[in-house]
């Protein structure tokens, strides 16, 4: 355990000293974050970046957590749909063979090993499964 002082930490909250015992690994972080606090002020103060994008109208903020719109949103649920309506019609081999090769990045021949089954008959599997998908969806 070791003693801080809490107003070295928080001199906005404490104006007089209040010592306080910490176990040594949460005094270890404090004293890391103290560094880190100073090396970004050091740094502000070097290069003169006393400023920032974000000048309270949300622009900075905009650019780091883009928001889509309600159209966009809906164009994805419906192609979400979409997606999902077309995977129903696939058979069963399609589906697990187009999973193994687009999803796991398994090979034909891989597929092929481990069903038993000849290698072109994996590949001719996930082209029709392929173009079945594009033919429903009508993005491609």
């Amino acid at each position: 355990m070791k003693t801080i002082n809490l107003r070295d930490f928080y001199s906005s909250i404490y104006s007089a000293d209040v010592m306080c015992e910490v176990p040594d690994e949460v005094a270890e972080i404090l004293m890391l974050y103290r560094q880190i606090e100073r090396a970004q002020r050091q740094y502000i103060r070097r290069y003169k970046a006393y400023f920032s994008l974000d000048r309270d109208d949300g622009i900075e903020l905009q650019a780091l957590l883009f928001a889509p719109s309600a159209q966009e949103d809906y164009e994805k649920k419906c192609l979400h749909n979409e997606l999902c309506v077309a995977l129903s019609e696939l058979t069963e081999k399609q589906l697990v063979r187009l999973y193994a090769h687009a999803v796991l990045g398994m090979g034909y021949a891989r597929i092929a090993a481990i069903e038993g089954v000849d290698e072109s008959a994996v590949r001719r599997s996930i082209s029709r499964a392929t173009t079945q998908l594009r033919k429903k969806i009508q993005l491609f």
